[in-house]
This record gives structure tokens, sequence and C-alpha cells, in this order.
């Protein structure tokens, strides 16, 4: 898997991650959320998430952390890996996910202008990277 990736969940809910440590470090109640995700990577791999464990915890500190709650680690197992994604199924992938999220993501202000840059991106990078 080629980071950074984007992540949607069933819900149409989209998050992108640099690196893997940010993907697989999460919030001790997290696990639930990875089962079922479709992870593009900025290759153009996809990937389906069939569930997640607990690996470990997040922080040297048992998972405590000055500034975040307590955070875990998990492990993600995939249904399908490496399938290829179409630079137009990621493109219709995120605007849908653009229109869902406007309502309770404060950083899509124009979903409008958003989806136009998305559908002049030119690669799965550039996608990935604009949200951030």
């Amino acid at each position: 898997m080629e980071f950074p990736v984007i992540t949607f969940a069933p819900n149409g809910y989209m998050l992108s991650f640099r690196t893997e440590k940010s993907l697989t470090i999460t919030g001790v109640d997290g696990c639930r959320f990875y089962k079922d995700n479709m992870i593009v990577d900025s290759d153009g791999s996809g990937y389906l998430v069939r569930s997640a464990e607990r690996e470990g915890w997040g922080t040297p500190f048992w998972g405590y952390s000055l500034t975040w709650k307590r955070a875990i680690r998990v492990k993600l197992t995939f249904e399908r890996g490496g399938f290829p994604v179409s630079l137009a199924e990621l493109k219709e992938r995120a605007c849908l996910a653009v229109k869902r999220q406007r309502y309770y993501t404060s950083h899509i202000a124009d979903v409008d202008g958003t989806q136009a840059r998305i559908n002049d991106a030119t690669s799965y990078r550039e996608i990935i990277e604009m949200f951030f």
C-alpha cells in the first residue's frame, strides 16, 4: 500500500491519511469504524477492509497522551487487496463524499468548487492530498 491513502466508509464518509501510523492509530472504540471501508492508495490500488483488531497501544504509555484521548494500534485484515481503482471511479466517490460530508465537515465550505477541483485532478495523489 502506497501512502498517502483515502478511505471511504459504507456511509459515504471519507478520510485521508498521510502515513500507515495515522491510518492504524485510533481511539479505544475505533475498531468498528474500519469494517467494510474501501482504501485507495496513491498508486490507484483499492483495498476492502474485512476487519480491524486491536494490536497494541497507540503510544508507549499504554495509549495515554496529553493531547488526545487514549489510543490503540489496529491490525487491518483485507477481504480484497490490490484491485485496480480507476481515476474516474475515485473522482466519482470523492465527489459524492464531499456532497454528503458538507453538513458535518467545516473544511468543505464550497462543495461545487471542491468537486470541480476533484474533477480537474490528474492523479490519485492530487485528490487524496486535497483532504488533509
